[in-house]
């Protein structure tokens, strides 16, 4: 029988014959013995041929397993998990045990007095998740200590913009919602300049244009504020000299008192009688009379006030014009602003009137610009202090704004920045280290390690300030046995699996929470024997099937005889299932030290990756070997990231970003998306990879772009099968064929392909591919997935090409 195996297969043919191909060559085989000529029979009732028969079965099961004994021998077409994981040690590759998912516990401690001032928080400290319908409540550990202090519990964001009136500036924001401004209203705006000094010309004559109240967020927004539009600038106009608005404790100040001068009514001197303004003869001495307001030409209610004049008398008494207040005098063509000295109700009689009034004393400078016919005086002793803007800006980049002082928050400390998204309108939340705590005066300003992935509306930010990085897993300690230096090859299977592994910047992308003391000391952990130096205290680590770990040691560092004085400290959990742990969803504490009130997640746990799949075993035990340790070619960047925990994906393309080429590294996650920003995974790949690499060539990590496929087919189904049974299974050959985990980056959806999935589904006769089309778009061609590339001005990831189940429309051709 001849063998032949073409390359590419799934599987080996080894077998030189089956049972019946045995018994037929046996039978054959009896004619040509002479000694069983006599056996005539082939009936299968004889003893004899029951006898052949019986052999050809033993030989027909011999055969089998020789078959899968020869496709176990080989990476491409063994079935069982133990023979890939022994072939692939011999090239010194071991299945990826997997990774637990990472994320960050934020601790809420009590503020009731006689609380803790602060809270001790070891490395170790233990939170669970509470589980949604159907699944298990997983453990959190925190990864470093932490000192907790409760007024970090919560930190408000600064919801204002501090910043000084400018000019040119046509809206000012003041306290409080109850100044009663309508449109049309006058204002003055001023500061301590002009109190200072009165020479200041900062300040500023307004009109009210439009004034709009905003009471108080109580979700912690801005205070309550009105804003206020002016009906020009504030300042000098362009022409002038520049000459800006108030700034050291600028007020507004209602001017709702509007007053004439004394006199405003007056006669003018030149229509007064003759005898009044010239005079008159006596009649009896016939002696000229001058006139009692001869001299007053140069001081009548229509002339300027004397320059030695410190006062002025208003028409009438005002309460509204009191000591210290402001008072500005208006002309046609000039306005000034005072201080009310004095103010005091008296009768006042000239220019032929009388009447009660208020003699105002000002401090200021050119009061002789003004007469008491034509000058308008505006007062009003109402205040309002500006207060800054409310933030409209969002905050984002390395800076994040608090509205208090903070002085406990030391640099490196991390912190969880919290709020609304301000381009989505999602809840998202970025965790960074602080770096530096600067204080602006308005409060203490946080300066990041590096930019916030989001921009944050900044009413809603909060920044949590009691963080500590967590992973899934839960710590354990055993006895593993006893030492006996007079045996090689001691192995202990810890009692507890999955042995956690934690992301990090290692060439497989998982470091082992193992510790195995011998005699109290701690040994090293090496990926394996091979080559160890005699007496060097070393142990390896291997995975079975069944997910257990054993601790071995080798032939030359033997542990000294001891009892039980061989002891592992581990912890236990990984895997995809931490991926599911939402933000917020981890909000029961285990360990409750006193102050302690509670514990959440701001983020979602991300990067657990399962224990390595056969397929995927397959593809990257060979990696590291084409390596050979370092990454040079695009190549080598495919196959370090693709062998990486948590990667289920990666392509390098070299793509020129407008001054010299990089590579760009296109990866997806185990979790079947693009990788989150912030994503430990891309952080611990990128640490790795630079460890790995040559430093000079730029390198850029991102995750994938993905296109989602649209397409409607009519089936021509084969009468004998059912119409409904066929249509279902075609859907489900296309979503496996075009599904995350068979598609690969950058490669495109061709009309080929889909037709031939169709085809081979049992009962399908004909197909008729009437559209096939990225969601959105149109027609019935190939679809491109494109590789990583310049675009516009950015570089952008590969892409992926995948069908979107519920866009599948497939129909019976004839119905």
């Amino acid at each position: 029988m001849t063998i032949d195996n073409a390359p590419g297969r799934s599987s080996l043919n080894a077998r030189i014959g089956t049972h019946p191909s045995f018994l037929a060559a046996c039978l054959e085989a009896i004619g040509s013995k002479p000694a069983l000529a006599p056996l005539t029979t082939r009936d299968p009732g004889d003893p004899t041929i029951a006898l052949l028969d019986a052999g050809a079965a033993m030989l027909d099961v011999l055969t089998f397993y020789r078959e899968r004994i020869t496709n176990e021998g080989y990476l491409g077409t063994a079935a069982e998990r133990r023979s890939v994981q022994e072939l692939a040690r011999t090239i010194g590759y071991e299945l990826n045990p997997g990774v637990a998912a990472g994320t960050w516990l934020a601790f809420t401690l009590e503020t009731a007095e006689g609380s803790p001032a602060e809270v001790a928080l070891a490395a170790g400290t233990r939170a669970q998740s509470v589980p949604a319908q159907g699944e298990q409540p997983l453990t959190f550990e925190t990864t470093s200590d932490l000192v907790a202090h409760p007024e970090l519990n919560e930190l408000r964001g600064r919801t204002v913009a501090p910043r000084p009136p400018e000019r040119g500036d046509t809206e000012i924001v003041i306290a409080g919602t109850d100044s009663r401004l309508v449109p049309g209203d006058r204002i003055l705006l001023v500061g301590d300049e002009r109190r200072d000094w009165w020479g200041s010309e900062q300040w500023d004559l307004r009109i009210v244009v439009d004034a709009d109240p905003h009471e108080a967020d109580p979700a912690g927004g801005p205070p309550a504020h009105t804003v206020l539009t002016l009906d020009r600038p504030l300042g000098s106009e362009p022409e002038d000299p520049v000459v800006g608005p108030a700034t050291k404790n600028p007020a507004v100040y209602p001017l709702r008192t509007r007053a004439a001068l004394f006199g405003h009514n007056a006669i003018a001197w030149r229509d007064l009688p003759l005898p009044l303004r010239v005079g008159e003869r006596h009649p009896d001495t016939n002696a000229f009379l001058p006139g009692p307001y001869k001299a007053r030409e140069s001081s009548w209610a229509d002339k300027h006030l004397s320059s030695s004049e410190t006062g002025v008398w208003l028409d009438q008494p005002y309460d509204a014009v009191s000591p210290g207040s402001w008072l500005v005098l208006a002309s046609a063509d000039y306005e000034e602003l005072y201080e009310v000295a004095t103010a005091v109700d008296e009768v006042h009689s000239d220019f032929l009137l009388s009447g009660p009034t208020t003699r105002v004393e000002l401090r200021g400078e050119r009061l002789s610009s003004f007469s008491p016919k034509d000058a308008v005086a505006w007062g009003g002793a109402e205040r309002f202090p500006l207060i800054d803007p409310p933030r409209t800006a969002p905050i984002e980049g390395d800076r994040v704004p608090l509205e208090t002082h903070v002085e406990s928050l030391e640099p490196g400390r991390l912190v969880a920045v919290s709020g609304v998204d301000a381009d989505s309108g999602l809840p998202v939340a970025d965790v960074r280290a602080v770096i530096e705590v600067v204080d602006d005066g308005a409060g203490s300003v946080l300066v990041l390690d590096r930019d916030l992935d989001h921009r944050f509306e900044p009413a809603s930010l909060r920044v949590l300030a009691n963080v500590a990085a967590a992973t899934h897993g839960e710590s354990w300690t055993q006895a593993l046995g006893d030492g006996d230096a007079r045996r090689p090859w001691l192995r202990f299977t810890l009692a507890n699996a999955p042995l956690t592994y934690t992301s990090a910047a290692t060439p497989t992308g998982g470091q082992s929470t193992l510790t195995v003391r011998v005699d109290g000391v701690a040994w090293e952990q090496v990926d394996t024997l091979f080559g160890a130096a005699p007496e060097a205290p070393v142990y390896t680590v291997r995975h079975g099937d069944d997910a257990s770990a054993t601790v071995e040691f080798g032939p030359a560092g033997r542990p000294p005889t001891g009892h039980a004085n061989i002891t592992a400290a581990y912890r236990v959990g990984l895997g995809g299932a931490g991926n599911r742990i939402a933000a917020g969803a981890i909000a029961t504490p285990l360990t409750r030290p006193i102050g302690l009130r509670g514990v959440t997640n701001p983020v979602a746990a991300t990067g657990g990756a399962d224990p390595e799949a056969l397929a995927d075993a397959r593809r990257n035990a060979p990696l590291p070997i084409l390596a050979m340790g370092r990454v040079v070619s695009l190549a080598d960047f495919a196959s370090f990231a693709a062998a990486f925990a948590g990667v289920a994906k990666a392509r390098a393309d070299a793509v020129w970003n407008g001054e010299r080429r990089v590579v760009f590294l296109t990866v997806a996650t185990e979790a079947g998306r693009p990788p989150a920003p912030g994503d430990l995974t891309v952080a611990n790949l990128t640490e790795a990879l630079d460890a790995a690499r040559h430093t000079e060539v730029p390198v850029v990590v991102n995750g994938y772009e993905e296109i989602a496929i649209s397409l409607r087919a009519a089936i021509e189904v084969d009468p004998r099968h059912a119409a409904a049974d066929v249509l279902a299974a075609a859907e489900a050959a296309l979503t496996a064929a075009f599904s995350f985990g068979a598609r690969d980056l950058a490669r495109p959806v061709r009309v080929s392909e889909v037709l031939a999935a169709l085809h081979a589904v049992a009962g399908v006769i004909g197909v008729v591919l009437e559209k096939l089309h990225v969601i959105g778009g149109s027609g019935r061609a190939d679809v491109a997935a494109l590789p990583a590339r310049w675009e516009g001005t950015q570089m952008v990831p590969a892409q992926l090409a995948v069908l979107d189940p519920p866009a599948v429309d497939l129909t019976e051709r004839g119905r």
